[in-house]
């Protein structure tokens, strides 16, 4: 199953064809509907957005190499702890699916 917004770029008759082709079936949200159903922003986008935020602090001294490490290293563990089958079942969950 892929799940698609309704962008307009979604209606491209060959990838479709691809992929109903390769038995995968394609489910189009409704337009403008998700931050309400989609279980990624729902789940593990809104808390490896939360753990980034509240983790990251860039001293205005730092040079850029050392911002990058910071930023990396930040998002590598917001991304640990975003990516649980937790979240991902809470975003689910949160979506109604």
């Amino acid at each position: 199953l892929l799940i698609l917004d309704a962008h307009g770029s979604r209606d491209d008759e060959h990838a479709l064809q691809q992929l109903f082709g390769n038995s995968i079936d394609v489910l189009m949200l409704p337009a403008h509907s998700s931050t309400i159903l989609q279980p990624c922003d729902l789940g593990v986008f809104n808390v490896f957005k939360h753990v980034f935020t509240t983790n990251l602090s860039l001293e205005g001294q730092d040079d850029a190499a050392t911002k990058r490490v910071r930023i990396l290293t930040v998002a590598m563990l917001a991304l640990e702890d975003s990516m649980s089958r937790l979240n991902q079942k809470r975003g689910f969950s949160m979506a109604g699916i």
